[in-house]
């Protein structure tokens, strides 16, 4: 196919060794068949010698343009009627071949000619798709000023780098192992799948019909033609308006043939004279120049009236939709590195502008634990996108902002499954109904590329609505109902690292994780928000050393947490403004000196104390957990007090809203960083297990256990350097988990799941301190005496056992040893170790339920308990694959012990048989010695041969004969399978 954008940069070019430009044809109707002979050489020489080009251009597409002067730089239009070999080009085309493969060895038989129109101009183009082989004359070529013998090699680098010669035999030899080494290359790749995407208009005709109501689709239309053979591909719709005359909607795509459509659709009469016409077509993503592909449009098809698709939709259907968006500015904002998979790395903003200048490539998601400058990262691309064009739809949507508005359409029995959910939610606060800006035009305003969406803090939505937040549908809508058409579509969202691990979803994401800073990104960091004062850059420095960590590579580097070093600036910079020490002396009930990130929270409330009057540190760290479990994030004005652990009066509130920690902003306080929000979460389940007092246990707290509490994850970890494995936390624990039982028994369904998570992380937390515990050697044993401590009916039953979201990583297996254990009304869900656990035949679940357990890659269940009143659905194919594995391993088995018995029957009977005989047999081996062990085949001396030792098939297992014979079952033989088990 020739596309006029790619004739158009030819245009751009000088003359080379495969680019040749002709102003003229080569002959006319009326040139002398002598004459003639010769200018048909002189075109065939021309192709030939493009064919093989020269040293250097292997890999490279040929073209030969008639109606262009180099000299002028102008085009000049071909006529093609005046010249009746070029009225029919598909004859033309066939004549010329067959005289190349005459003259030529190796023939460019995927050889284009097409006409291409260019700013309403006519030109003729051949193309020759690159070689893998040189071209030969094998017969000698005449042209208008020479004759050129068989056997010669032209080439095009004379002493113009397009002129025509022989090539030397070094340059032949050259040229061989170049078209070779092509060739080669070729066969290694992957064969490409031609771009032939399939888009429309139809959504487009649409919902402008929708918005123009006395517009309808007048019948016989849409009339679509899609001929990839002759690259004729098109829709019109006919719209249809009374006492109006119609407006007709042409979409050209984009590797269609101009002239050929043009041609098509005038002989077919599919759009009246005169008539109005909008032509839609897809932006280029590879010219610089955008509007020429328009002009040619223009030009071609008469109408001034063309649009780039997406183009079209922005001005004529959803531009007042468009929000304004303003520049974010972070300030002393340094870039980071993210992690890409495998081993490779990479600036984070620039992963992302690659991801935003992909085709088809849909979704990124932003991962990384809080405080690592997720949110950060995103303002400074929407700045960057904004920056390069302040047209960019972009949409921002903070998780914390819509949550409450999410849970409520949860509740009206809608599953969240679609951005349209989200996009509804943050438009709430200007009342919006929805009416105007459907689902149907942000789908289209999406695909377009004209929106760009960010959704902040997603794991926000899945630790509140659970279940009610469809994350696998919410994924699979993005690429199935958001990617149909240009498929310019692009979404961010950011998510706590552990949260997206744990998700489950079918779809290939791109995903990079946000990676701490090193210290040349810390000392940059500090310059920049210090201007370069030196002093305080290295006391800076000197304090964040305090709060590093070991990187994960081999030189075990110091990393540092970005908004630990935000802090610590502030720190600095508020003592350099009103004194003070930097660093805190204090204590306060929830918070721990050795631990970097409450040490550092103790810091800056030990600041705040004078400015805050009688509102302490623990007052202070009170209030902040109070803030945390508010269900919308924040708090109003107006309630401030009632969250307050103490009084406190309107100049203490005054003060407290402009507390380092806290943002506020048209009447709501909420927290700086949404790092906070989850680290005082974290601080009010310390609380609870800290106090040991079960009163504690509300409906907010059940719900934090449950979501933040998580096997290895940051959380949990902290929790064990805080807690101590004790008998008291134990039975507390025992307590906390009854208690639950007793909600568990009394919820509605909907409700169940998340009292079962609760129960999972206090389980899980408690395992934690035993693995963390110094006292007590952490294995199988230790961590079943303890499952057995909390949910043990008897020294032989478990009642109630919950594992739920337990994935395998860098932590150590949880796994418990189950054999000869009945586990009744238990819930395993996302418990990645559950095939670990040890079973065996006497291992019996009964009414318990199953779901997402897959066995870890590489593991191979050893046993498969039974089940009794289950429901197993989810693990079905699990249990069913190892049945059939074991039954093909049975019937292997009972193959080769078969085969072994057959070694001893002689004349209808079992006799014995030397052991040497036996043993020489390869496939006796172990199942010989087991069969041996258990008495199945002994030892056997005959006293006529006393020296002699021998195998005999022992009396008692004689009756295997039926088997042997019959292939029947019997007794004997399931004894012996037996063995084996």
């Amino acid at each position: 196919m020739i596309t006029v954008d790619e004739i158009y940069s030819c245009l751009q070019q000088e003359e080379s060794p495969v680019i040749e430009f002709k102003r003229d044809w080569y002959w006319s109707d009326s040139t002398p068949s002598q004459e003639l002979a010769r200018q048909w050489g002189e075109l065939q020489k021309d192709l030939i010698s493009l064919c093989n080009a020269y040293i250097g251009y292997c890999g490279v597409n040929r073209y030969l343009i008639v109606g262009f002067s180099e000299t002028e730089r102008k085009i000049h239009s071909l006529d093609l009627s005046a010249i009746k070999k070029l009225k029919d080009l598909k004859a033309f085309k066939k004549e010329l071949i067959v005289k190349l493969e005459k003259l030529v060895k190796n023939p460019p038989l995927n050889l284009e000619i097409e006409t291409v129109l260019i700013e309403g101009q006519t030109l003729l183009v051949f193309k020759i798709p690159s070689p893998t082989s040189i071209t030969e004359l094998k017969n000698e070529l005449q042209t208008k000023t020479i004759t050129i013998m068989s056997g010669i090699i032209i080439v095009r680098k004379g002493q113009d780098a397009d002129s025509v010669r022989a090539a030397s035999p070094e340059e032949t030899s050259e040229l061989i192992a170049q078209f070779s080494s092509y060739k080669d290359a070729l066969a290694k790749q992957k064969p490409k799948q031609d771009a032939k995407r399939d888009r429309s208009i139809k959504n487009t005709v649409d919902l402008y019909i929708d918005k123009n109501r006395s517009l309808s689709i007048d019948e016989g239309y849409p009339v679509i033609v899609k001929d990839w053979g002759e690259n004729i591909l098109f829709e019109v719709f006919k719209l249809k308006q009374q006492f109006s005359p119609p407006t007709y909607f042409l979409y050209i795509h984009e590797h269609a043939a101009q002239n050929k459509t043009y041609e098509y659709i005038q002989k077919n009469k599919l759009i009246e004279t005169n008539a109005t016409q909008i032509i839609l077509t897809e932006r280029p993503l590879d010219l610089k120049d955008l509007e020429r592909r328009k002009t040619n449009l223009k030009a071609r098809f008469k109408t001034d009236h063309v649009f780039f698709i997406d183009e079209f939709g922005y001005k004529n259907l959803y531009s007042e939709h468009m929000l304004e968006y303003r520049p974010y500015r972070v300030e002393n904002y340094v870039e980071g590195i993210a992690d890409i998979g495998g081993d490779d790395k990479k600036k984070a903003l620039d992963q992302l502008t690659d991801w935003y200048e992909s085709v088809s490539n849909p979704l990124m998601v932003i991962k990384g634990f809080g405080g690592i400058g997720k949110t950060t990262l995103v303002k400074q691309f929407l700045d960057s996108v904004y920056d390069a064009n302040e047209d960019a739809g972009i949409l921002f949507i903070d998780s914390n902002e819509i949550v409450d508005e999410l849970i409520k359409i949860a509740r009206s029995d809608h599953r969240i499954d679609d951005i349209y959910d989200f996009y509804l939610a943050q438009m709430k606060k200007r009342d919006f109904d929805g009416k105007g800006f459907s689902k149907e035009l942000l789908k289209l305003s999406v695909d377009n590329g004209n929106l760009l969406i960010v959704l902040d803090g997603i794991d926000e939505v899945i630790a509140k609505l659970g279940t009610g937040f469809d994350v696998s549908s919410f994924i699979s809508s993005i690429s199935t109902s958001y990617t149909t058409n240009l498929e310019r579509t692009k979404i961010v969202i950011t998510c706590r690292d552990y949260f997206w691990d744990t998700l489950e979803y079918k779809t290939q994401i791109e995903e990079i994780t946000l990676e701490p800073f090193s210290e040349d990104l810390a000392k940059n960091f500090f310059e920049k928000y210090f201007d370069g004062d030196q002093a305080k850059v290295t006391k800076a420095l000197k304090m964040a050393s305090d709060f590093s960590l070991n990187g994960e590579g081999n030189k075990g580097e110091l990393v540092y947490i970005p908004y630990v070093l935000d802090m610590i600036a502030y720190l600095i910079k508020q003592h350099s403004e009103f004194r003070g020490n930097e660093k805190s002396s204090s204590h306060a009930r929830l918070l721990v000196h050795t631990i970097p990130n409450d040490f550092l929270i103790l810091s800056v409330c030990e600041r705040e104390v004078e400015k805050l009057g009688n509102f302490s540190i623990d007052n202070q760290v009170d209030f902040f957990v109070n803030l945390s479990t508010q269900e919308n994030g924040y708090v109003t004005d107006y309630d401030i007090k009632s969250i307050s652990p103490c009084e406190i009066d309107d100049q203490t509130i005054a003060k407290l809203k402009g507390h380092p920690l806290l943002h506020h902003n048209q009447g709501k306080l909420n927290f700086r960083y949404d790092f906070f929000n989850e680290y005082f979460k974290g601080l009010s389940i310390y609380n609870y297990f800290l106090t040991q007092d079960s009163q504690l246990l509300n409906e907010k707290l059940i719900e934090l256990i449950g979501s933040y509490v998580r096997h290895g994850n940051q959380l949990c970890s902290t929790l064990c350097k805080k807690l101590e494995y004790s008998e008291e936390i134990v039975f507390f624990i025992m307590e906390t988990i009854e208690r639950l039982h007793a909600l568990v028994e009394s919820a509605e369904p909907s409700e169940k799941t998340t009292y079962l998570s609760a129960i999972s992380s206090s389980f899980i937390l408690n395992i934690a301190l035993l693995m963390e515990s110094g006292d007590i050697k952490y294995d199988i044993s230790s961590a079943t005496e303890l499952l057995m401590t909390i949910f043990g009916e008897s020294s032989e039953e478990v009642n109630g056992l919950v594992l739920m979201n337990v994935i395998a990583g860098e932590s150590k297996k949880l796994t418990f040893d189950l054999k000869s254990k009945t586990i009744r009304n238990s819930h395993f869900e996302r418990y990645d170790y559950f095939w670990d656990c040890s079973f065996d035949e006497s291992t019996h679940f009964v009414s318990s339920s199953f779901s997402q357990l897959e066995p870890r890659k590489g593991l191979r269940p050893p046993v498969v308990p039974t089940f009794e009143d289950c429901d197993t659905v989810d693990i079905q194919h699990i249990i069913s694959k190892r049945m059939e594995e074991d039954d093909a391993q049975q019937d292997k088995l009972k193959e080769k012990i078969k085969r072994i018995f057959e070694l001893f029957k002689e004349r209808g009977n079992f006799y014995p048989q030397k052991q040497q005989y036996i043993n020489s047999k390869i496939f006796t081996g172990k199942t010989l010695q087991i069969l041996v062990k258990n008495g199945a085949i002994e030892e056997y001396i005959d006293k006529k041969k006393p020296t002699l030792r021998q195998y005999k098939v022992s009396d008692d297992y004689r009756g295997i004969q039926k088997f042997v014979d019959q292939g029947t079952p019997c007794i004997e033989l399931d004894r012996i399978l037996d063995f084996f088990k």
